[in-house]
């Protein structure tokens, strides 16, 4: 008897540039291709998908989240701790699932990174910031952590070889990060709390990403991303940014590089499949959640999102975050 379908909501924080968004439609669509291709090559279960607007306030109603097995948090232009009320929306909205459906894993790309952090570790003293370095563009290698590597699936079953299981390269366009400091509640030189570990780190980016054992994975970085969709993103934020001609043909050049993205694409359909204790070396106490209570103004209707057309606000926001 073949597995049930893995059924994922893909909440779109922004849309593509123009020429991406003809191209390879939303940012749902271009996740949606990626895992169920990955799905397939592993011949895992069957993945189905449901897009939300969040940006227009759309998310899975309560008789969805019963059917979930996990969410995406897209990346967006928008900054994890700007007051735009949708995204103050979406930071309680991550909260209160992470506190009411232990079903349901999450995963976050880039801003979907940042404000899974914000929301999920606060209490911890993780939090959100311009990176005073600058910004981390082009394909990068990331030095997976060893804590990572010894509790997530791929590294326990797959058998790859240590030299490509020890690091993964993906497209990055950001300028925030996340910053990890110790707190009362971990006063280690890492703020995670104890069932949770680093993915990796870059050396321009020291968070790239995080990992609870079947609740929560992030990525900074962005497999969904490949030259071209960074690229014509590049293109169209660069000048935005203020960014001379020599600094976009650097930034283009740092893009025109093969990465992992097939490989990441499996390392989330792994996660979002894999049961509580397959492979998973250490369980502890969750944390506790912030703001538990359901957020309001949180639409419950199942019709399908709206499309947009050019949602990206490009007056204020610079580029991916």
């Amino acid at each position: 008897m073949a597995p049930p379908p893995l059924h994922i909501a893909i909440l779109d924080t922004d849309n593509p540039v123009p020429t991406v968004l003809a191209k390879r439609g939303l940012y749902s669509n271009i996740f949606t291709s990626l895992l169920q291709d990955a799905s397939s090559r592993l011949s895992y279960p069957t993945i189905t998908t449901t897009a939300y607007d969040v940006v227009s306030g759309q998310y899975p109603p309560t008789t969805v989240l019963s059917t979930l097995s996990g969410i995406v948090i897209t990346g967006s232009a928008a900054s994890s701790y700007d007051k735009d009320p949708w995204v103050q929306q979406l930071d309680t909205w991550i909260s209160f699932i992470y506190a009411n459906y232990p079903q349901i894993k999450i995963f976050g790309s880039c801003f979907g990174h940042q404000i899974v952090c914000q929301s999920l570790l606060r209490d911890y003293g993780v939090r959100v910031e311009r990176d005073g370095s600058g910004w981390e563009v082009g394909v990068h290698e990331i030095r997976l952590a060893q804590e990572f590597l010894g509790v997530f699936p791929e590294s326990n079953s797959e058998g790859l070889p240590a030299a490509s299981s020890s690091t993964l390269r993906l497209q990055f366009v950001h300028a925030d990060h996340v910053v990890l400091t110790p707190s009362h509640h971990s006063p280690a030189s890492s703020s995670l709390p104890s069932d949770w570990v680093l993915l990796g780190s870059t050396p321009h980016c020291h968070c790239q990403g995080v990992y609870q054992p079947s609740r929560v994975l992030t990525f900074q970085g962005h497999f969904e991303f490949d030259r071209f969709v960074n690229s014509e993103t590049i293109k169209v934020f660069g000048p935005i940014a203020g960014w001379d001609d020599t600094r976009i043909d650097e930034a283009l050049e740092a893009i025109d590089a093969d990465d992992d993205s097939l490989r990441a694409a499996e390392m989330v359909v792994k996660f979002f499949a894999r049961t509580a204790g397959s492979n998973i070396q250490r369980i502890h106490k969750p944390i506790k959640a912030a703001r538990a209570s359901k957020p309001r103004g949180v639409q419950k209707s199942t019709k399908e999102k709206t499309r947009r057309s050019g949602r990206i606000e490009a007056k204020s926001r610079p580029v991916l975050k």
